[in-house]
């Protein structure tokens, strides 16, 4: 309504002093054209508003000016009472803080010392509350309110948009977000109100009882929705993530410590990949106990992370222990690699090339050859002996490096490696298939254990298995 508008622009000339017509229509919502007929409007009816021109110039009032114009309108009292908690009334709220703000005495009135919800928080993260269209609104309240009939222009999740007619028990706002609670042929029916598009509210009155406690009716429709196709998830998270995770997750169901000082909680999420994400967000700091397929899944994407990262070194490092401290672990990143004494190292890097799908090494910067790299090191050209590295293209498997040594290998080894093939499906085809392909270039049997694994020697006698 136009008074209202009015009464805002005063009193925002009143609470702030000079303002530009920008500044006026971005508050009240209008354009600059509507906030100059208003001016003109409140100087007719003898409100002492003038202009100041130049680069800092702007609209204010004559010093001293006051009247009453606090009285709260209907929007703007429901907006105080429901704090415009996701039910299209944040300028109406916005309206009632001013009028509230110049009702106070002067020495009471410092709201500039006061700051409600701010966009983002202290870590830049934007609060997240859904846009809620205002004229949709309008309607939607004016129906819930009156007992109306109302039809809403509804587009359901994965569903084109079409009309709806229900009848309307009461609005519910959580975290943000806002629902309609109604009743459809007599079923009962949730709303997200950010999904309706348009809205009408009809003459007929709506089917519904005279008093309703909604407390009762979202706790019973809540639960139904937590019963219906949802992933329920234990996890162990640290106390400092605690709000990360409720924040993402659909519901807790229970909560208890652990005697290490984590949380233990039983909470749902709309599926498996909702769980997979919120989980992974939470990084070192939360544990998903059960499901398993829950767990196998976070630790593939933690597989990934590893071999992508692998082999890189940090200097003096620090590592997470989970728990939001660091302790030092080195001056440099561990990093294991498995060295052979052999007579012959580059054919025997050949065998394992095949045998574990490995890749030569580059040299370090800057050389551009091996020969130049060993060179580097001073040593005289007949202490020199020739060797070959190889690493896992993937960055997962340890570097292996191939060095070679007068003697040969004259006794069984204490430590072999394990070739695997993978436990998927039927397995024993595969180990057999592997240990033919390795026969083919050098490599021999010692021993076939059916069913299970092959013992086999490369073309140097060092001992190793094909298994699943």
């Amino acid at each position: 309504m136009r008074a209202d508008r009015l009464v805002s622009l005063v009193l925002l000339l009143r609470q702030r002093g000079r303002l530009t017509a920008d500044t006026l229509a971005r508050e009240l919502e209008v354009s600059t054209r509507t906030v100059l007929r208003d001016i003109e409007a409140l100087s007719a009816a003898g409100v002492p508003v003038y202009a100041e021109r130049g680069r800092h110039g702007g609209f204010a009032l004559l010093p001293g000016f006051r009247t009453e114009l606090t009285g709260l309108n209907h929007d703007e009292a429901l907006a105080l009472l429901t704090a415009g908690s996701g039910f299209g009334l944040g300028a109406a709220l916005a309206s009632a803080r001013r009028k509230v703000a110049d009702a106070l005495p002067a020495s009471h009135r410092a709201t500039d010392r006061l700051l409600v919800e701010p966009e983002t928080d202290l870590l830049s993260r934007r609060q997240v509350t859904e846009e809620v269209p205002a004229a949709p609104m309008a309607e939607v309240r004016r129906a819930v309110l009156a007992g109306r009939r109302l039809r809403v222009h509804y587009a359901a999740a994965g569903q084109e948009p079409r009309w709806r007619t229900v009848d309307p028990i009461g609005l519910v706002t959580v975290r943000g977000r806002g629902y309609l609670l109604a009743t459809r042929g007599g079923e009962d029916r949730t709303y997200r109100l950010s999904r309706v598009l348009a809205a009408e509210a009809l003459a007929v009155p709506a089917q519904r009882p005279d008093r309703v406690d909604l407390d009762r009716i979202w706790a019973e429709r809540r639960a139904r929705f937590l019963a219906d196709g949802h992933l329920t998830v234990l996890v162990r998270v640290h106390p400092d993530r605690r709000e990360d995770l409720l924040a993402s997750a659909v519901a807790v169901r229970a909560e208890e410590p652990d005697p290490d000082g984590w949380l233990r909680l039983e909470v749902t999420f709309q599926d498996s990949w909702h769980a997979e994400w919120a989980l992974w967000q939470l990084a070192t700091q939360a544990e998903a106990l059960s499901p398993p397929s829950l767990r196998t899944a976070l630790a593939g994407r933690a597989a990934v992370l590893a071999a992508r990262y692998a082999g890189f070194s940090v200097g003096p490092s620090e590592q997470d222990d989970g728990v939001g401290e660091r302790r030092e672990v080195g001056a440099v990143a561990l990093r294991v690699d498995l060295t052979f004494d052999c007579v012959r190292a580059a054919e025997l890097a050949a065998f394992w090339k095949v045998a574990l799908g490995y890749v030569d090494e580059p040299p370090p910067a800057p050389f551009r050859t091996r020969d130049e790299w060993v060179a580097s090191f001073g040593e005289p050209a007949d202490d020199e002996g020739g060797g070959a590295w190889l690493h896992d293209p993937d960055g997962a498997g340890p570097r292996l490096v191939f060095l070679e040594v007068p003697e040969p290998k004259v006794a069984k080894n204490r430590l072999h490696i394990d070739v695997r093939v993978g436990r998927h499906g039927e397995p024993w085809p595969r180990i057999l298939a592997k240990v033919a392909e390795l026969r083919a270039i050098g490599g021999r049997v010692v021993a076939t254990f059916d069913g299970h694994h092959v013992v086999m020697a490369d073309p140097e006698g060092n001992e190793f298995c094909v298994a699943a």
